[in-house]
């Protein structure tokens, strides 16, 4: 394993001729030598060693044959008088060997001389660095055979600087003979035997790290997956809600869902789109009374040319500013006097004047009262607006109610805007919203209606809890069938409006059902929104019950 720090020092140990004592001694610092290395240290090879353990042993340099050219080449880098095998004991003590890196030849032969008694070899380069050696993939570390030297050699290999290596090996010359030659060998004497040896003693610590990783290096990893796991779940819900929003943004477009009628979105119409819905002045057809109509109808969004000019019909009844039933819409100069019983309000006059530039359309069925004022249309006289579905409202009533309130129909929650408008942004509670009501109405079975050969049987409709949580929710089920009726409702009694006549006919087809659904008597548009709670609404009722 990787070596962590180097401690050399001075040991003093009997020799094994004169003495059986094993005993072994740490020189005092103060009277001998001592070095410890922790941070310059490079690893060359890890053979034969274990994490955690310390390779210990007697500092020496390895001899070789005076045959060998780096016998020679190596004297001028190493003292003459230097430790080597023959100034230890005979007996079997752990040696570790050190040389310096001269040229690949020299290592090898070093390397080789060492096998047997070394544990580890310490080499230093000689480039008088005092730095961190190279990197073990550094050529400068190459034998020239594809660093195999690391595994054919059994023992560790380790670098240091060339300082640290040559003060070690000028130490190695200073405590390779008896005590009394070393420094300061007069008060060695003093407190050990003088036949003892006294030589440098190695210590080299390796990491405690093994194959597997550390304790943190588990953690930032079980860290690093959570955040790839959320991260990827995150992406994946995103995409699966975008996803979700486009395919509903689609069936929006397409007119297959109506975001409003279902209670999702609470939708308005803008003033643009109102304008281009149908607008005319009001006249009534007189089977409605049982009159004969004697008269040809009026051509739909035609104006004839027997339509009497505005002024000379009396004007509408409804305001308070009508003076006169046969009063001129000529609007007075400034500053003139007009007496009381002839004038007319400038509010009459512009609605007399846009009367006269609208054309006037009887209907093919009746519906002579405003669902929401509640009040009676005027033939002749009274604009109305038609709404896509068929039925007409004054527009100063349908109008507000459409740009702010909603886009549906008051009477028969027909759908006002165009197929395909979607105005706002669908959101993630929409896609929500849209799927828990289309899920709950496909748990809803209805059995088709029985046909016999005297009557119509209707079968029973089995609807479970969820539906009738559904009602609830949504304002319950569209009443079919129903007629319009001027009939007030008692509030409306009480706060004392005048009760208006009823019709009895019956309402225009629809191209869906053939027949438009009318609503109830008695309920304006207002009433008739309270029943739908929309997906915004109960998001608001809940952020108000956590508040409090």
């Amino acid at each position: 394993m990787s070596a962590v720090s180097i401690d050399t020092f001075v040991l003093d140990f009997p020799d094994p001729q004169w003495s059986t004592s094993v005993e072994k001694y740490r020189v005092n610092a103060s009277i001998s030598f001592d070095l410890f290395e922790n941070t310059n240290l490079r690893t060359l090879s890890t053979d034969s060693v274990d994490a955690g353990d310390t390779v210990a042993g007697l500092l020496y340099v390895p001899d070789l044959t005076t045959s060998d050219p780096c016998y020679n080449t190596s004297k001028q880098y190493i003292p003459h008088n230097v430790t080597r095998q023959a100034n230890l004991p005979s007996t079997d003590y752990s040696l570790i060997a050190i040389a310096p890196w001269i040229s690949p030849n020299c290592t090898e032969s070093y390397l080789a001389a060492a096998h047997g008694p070394a544990r580890a070899f310490i080499f230093y380069l000689l480039n008088n660095a005092t730095s961190l050696p190279p990197p073990v993939s550094s050529a400068v570390w190459g034998l020239q055979d594809g660093g195999q030297w690391k595994f054919d050699n059994k023992y560790p290999v380790y670098a240091v600087p060339m300082q640290l290596g040559n003060t070690l090996m000028q130490q190695l010359a200073q405590y390779s003979g008896n005590m009394t030659n070393v420094k300061n060998g007069h008060l060695l004497t003093e407190q050990y035997d003088s036949r003892d040896y006294v030589r440098l003693y190695t210590e080299i610590d390796t990491d405690v790290q093994s194959s597997m990783p550390s304790l943190w290096v588990f953690i930032l990893i079980i860290l690093a997956i959570l955040v790839v796991v959320l991260c990827a779940t995150a992406s994946l819900m995103h995409y699966v809600q975008h996803a979700g929003r486009q395919s509903l943004r689609r069936r929006v477009a397409s007119g297959e869902v109506d975001l409003e009628a279902l209670g999702i979105k609470r939708m308005t119409v803008p003033q643009n789109l109102l304008d281009k819905m149908a607008l005319f002045v009001y006249v009534h057809n007189k089977q409605e009374f049982g009159e004969q109509n004697d008269e040809p109808p009026v051509a739909v969004n035609a104006r004839p040319d027997s339509i009497v000019s505005a002024s000379a019909k009396p004007l509408p009844q409804r305001g308070s500013e009508l003076c006169h039933e046969s009063a001129s819409i000529n609007i007075p100069p400034p500053n003139a006097y007009v007496p009381a019983q002839n004038c007319v309000s400038s509010e009459a006059a512009r609605d007399a004047l846009s009367q006269s530039t609208l054309p006037r359309r009887q209907l093919p069925f009746a519906q002579p009262t405003c669902p929401i004022c509640l009040d009676d249309f005027i033939s002749d006289m009274t604009t109305v607006r038609e709404l896509p579905c068929g039925h007409i409202y004054h527009p100063e009533c349908i109008d507000p109610f459409l740009r702010a309130n909603s886009s549906l129909c008051p009477l028969c929650k027909a759908r006002v805007l165009p197929a395909g408008y979607c105005p706002t942004n669908v959101t993630n509670a929409m896609v929500r919203r849209e799927r828990l009501v289309r899920r709950m109405r496909e748990r809803v079975t209805v059995e088709s209606p029985v046909e016999d050969n005297t009557a119509t049987v209707r079968a029973p409709v089995s609807v479970g809890r969820r539906m009738a949580s559904f009602h609830r929710q949504f304002g319950g089920a569209r009443h079919e069938g129903r007629r319009i009726s001027s009939l007030p409702s008692p509030g409306a009694v009480e706060m004392g409006q005048a009760p208006r006549r009823s019709r009895s006919d019956a309402l225009p087809p629809t191209r869906a059902h053939g027949v438009l659904p009318a609503a109830v008597p008695g309920r304006t548009a207002n009433t008739i929104l309270e029943d739908q709670r929309t997906a915004e609404d109960l998001d608001r009722e809940a952020q108000a019950r956590l508040s409090k």
